[in-house]
């Protein structure tokens, strides 16, 4: 059987309604909200509506199913304001609340009869028996029993012709006083006994009334407290299951859970926290991996960068030894073919520029092959050649006067050393650039390598542009001023 003990308004109110806007139609005895029919409550007492957490939950369905706009929560049209959280108001098995919020629907009514009744008994009574409407018939019924009775006087004081006499005045007066007499003597005195009698029963009756609503105070909150208790032993209980699950796992999860249904989908979250235990399996097994794999939180550990080089060496023993074997084989290709790669080797170079020249000195006449090599045009005499190739480089004629092309006892001429670093840098192809200094430098090499007087030297150092040293300059000076 349904107990209708909870106020339909403090309901309304816990549901996020507009206190404001509740109200009741007597008429129909329908709550309402902002004067739409909201429920009929079960009970009404004492200008509270009264029923059960099912029967308001099935109002507040339909209410806000057919006006949307009082939806609770809703804040769009500014009618209700914000649902009481779970963590502040709850509802427990019997209908009732616990929590920060709770409030007993009884408290509400024994407050409201505890200062009806010492209002009572502290406030004197402002009845007034004069003003009563029982005064006023009593009043009424004593006069008209005095008319009576100066009617009856005068009739029979009018019969010996005394009826306008001292004494009618008299009898008429007398009637008057007993009948005034009879309501201060004892009308009076009865309307104020009866009118005590009524308050003090108004006063039993709302005494009686306490009794039962303090009961009934009694029961809801041990209800009440019961389901706390209930509440609090679950709570303990699960919490218990929450953390022998944690400690299986080393995962604290989401945290406990509100219901047991909840427990395992909540105790299982990766990316939890995990406790000590779970903290150190993790690190094991991390440990097994980067022993496993050679990495470690993204880098490689010192066993993995030792596989690493010893997988570079080898990768670079073997690319080297192939690069080896490949030079090689193209180094006895070039020796029988005189080419690499398609272009004739520096020896072959030289052996052709050489059998050249020989031919030319032979002649006396430059080969043509040799004429386009050299930029002379073709028939052109062997010495006449040389001397343009010399004066073409810069070099100065006075050389002829120390050396010829064929050398001299004190080492090879100009001409001989260019003819050589011109083989050199037809060997070299396209890699070598005489503007940079690496090629100034490969140069300067083969001039100091084979020049063997100081003005060879020096000739050739100007013929290629290369900065002269000083004290080269200076063996240079002597030399001249020896041999003007």
């Amino acid at each position: 059987m349904a107990v209708y003990d909870q106020s339909v308004r403090k309901l309304m109110t816990e549901a996020g309604y507009d206190n404001s806007k509740i109200g009741h139609d007597a008429k129909s005895g329908y709550v309402t909200y902002d004067g739409n029919p909201f429920m009929k409550a079960q009970k009404f007492y004492q200008n509270t509506n009264y029923t059960d957490a099912q029967s308001f939950k099935n109002a507040n369905s339909q209410f806000t199913t057919k006006y949307p706009n009082y939806a609770t929560g809703t804040t769009k049209t500014g009618y209700l304001q914000q649902q009481p959280t779970a963590q502040t108001t709850q509802t427990n098995q019997y209908g009732g609340t616990y929590g920060t919020s709770y409030v007993n629907p009884q408290d509400e009514q024994i407050n409201n009869l505890i200062a009806s009744l010492t209002q009572m008994a502290q406030t004197p009574s402002n009845y007034n028996p004069y003003s009563s409407p029982e005064y006023a018939a009593y009043q009424a019924q004593a006069n008209q029993g005095a008319q009576n009775s100066i009617r009856a006087g005068q009739e029979a004081l009018g019969t010996s012709g005394m009826a306008r006499s001292t004494d009618m005045v008299n009898w008429a007066q007398g009637a008057q006083n007993d009948a005034n007499q009879y309501l201060q003597t004892q009308v009076i005195p009865q309307l104020i006994a009866q009118n005590r009698e009524q308050e003090q029963q108004k006063y039993a009756n709302l005494m009686a009334l306490l009794n039962p609503l303090q009961s009934q105070q009694g029961v809801f909150d041990t209800r009440n407290q019961n389901a706390i208790e209930n509440r609090r032993a679950d709570k303990s209980d699960n919490w218990g299951a929450y953390l022998d699950i944690v400690d299986r796992s080393g995962n604290f999860g989401k945290g406990p859970s509100d219901n047991w249904g909840q427990l395992l989908t909540r105790s299982q979250d990766p990316n939890a926290p995990l406790t000590l235990a779970g903290q150190q399996q993790g690190f094991n097994q991390n440990m097994d991996i980067a022993g496993l794999t050679g990495n470690y939180n993204g880098q490689r550990t010192l066993a993995g960068q030792q596989f690493d080089r010893g997988v570079l060496e080898s990768d670079r023993n073997f690319n080297y030894q192939a690069g080896r074997d490949k030079v090689s084989d193209n180094f006895e290709m070039a020796s029988l073919t005189g080419y690499i790669n398609g272009k004739p080797t520096t020896a072959e170079q030289q052996r052709v520029l050489s059998n050249l020249w020989n031919t030319a000195g032979q002649l006396g006449t430059v080969p043509d092959a040799l004429a386009d090599m050299i930029g002379v045009p073709r028939g052109t005499q062997t010495q006449d050649a040389m001397r343009l190739q010399l004066q073409q480089a810069g070099v100065d004629l006075d050389i002829l006067k120390y050396g010829s092309s064929s050398g001299t006892a004190s080492g090879p001429s100009v001409s001989d050393i260019a003819s050589n670093i011109s083989r050199s840098i037809s060997g070299m192809g396209d890699s070598f650039n005489i503007a940079t200094p690496e090629g100034k430098k490969q140069i300067e090499t083969i001039i100091v390598s084979q020049a063997n007087d100081p003005v060879t030297a020096v000739q050739l150092y100007n013929m290629y542009g290369i900065p002269v040293p000083a004290d080269l300059q200076a063996e240079y000076a002597a030399a001249k001023k020896a041999n003007p």
